[in-house]
């Protein structure tokens, strides 16, 4: 833009079109000052209600961005926490089926691969078919009753966790 020009330049946009911290403060910053110099006593009360607005505006983001990255660590400690859990959950299972048995390879066919690998969906996917398939040998397999209630409920946590995570995010 050539310098004659530059007067024409909207210097609050250019200085806050990317930054809403720096729009707050130069708001705030502004309005304050309208406030104590009566020849602007107009302006400032035209201008309050959009500047109320938008600083109510700014200040439900910054919560719902707390919020948001609340409910992902919760999912993603959930999901990290998987590997400690699947250790005693194997043990159990192995107390049933020992280690390499064609039923525990049926169960564990990558071994603990799916469950440390991958993205957070495929390890929720990973931990659903664990969940599944012991569900599918209680009939035959009893004993392994109660380290199903322990995956069953674990996914359930998980599940709640991304469900909530997922739906502060769309927000």
């Amino acid at each position: 833009m050539d310098r004659k020009f530059l007067i024409l330049n909207n210097t609050f946009a250019s200085q806050t079109r990317r930054s809403h911290k720096k729009a707050v403060s130069f708001l705030t910053d502004s309005t304050d000052k309208m406030l104590n110099v009566p020849a602007l006593v107009a302006i400032y009360n035209l201008f309050l209600p959009y500047f109320t607005a938008y600083i109510d505006l700014n200040d439900a983001v910054g919560l719902l961005e707390g919020t948001y990255k609340g409910k992902t660590n919760m999912f993603e400690t959930l999901i990290d926490g998987l590997t400690d859990k699947l250790k005693v959950w194997e043990g159990k299972i192995r107390n049933v089926f020992p280690e390499d048995s064609p039923m525990e390879i049926e169960i564990f066919p990558n071994k603990r691969n799916p469950f440390y690998k991958g993205t957070y969906e495929q390890r929720r996917g990973a931990l659903r078919t664990l969940r599944n398939k012991i569900a599918s040998l209680l009939p035959d397999y009893p004993a392994l009753a109660t380290v199903h209630d322990e995956i069953e409920a674990y996914t359930a946590l998980c599940e709640a966790a991304r469900s909530t995570q997922q739906g502060k995010e769309a927000t």
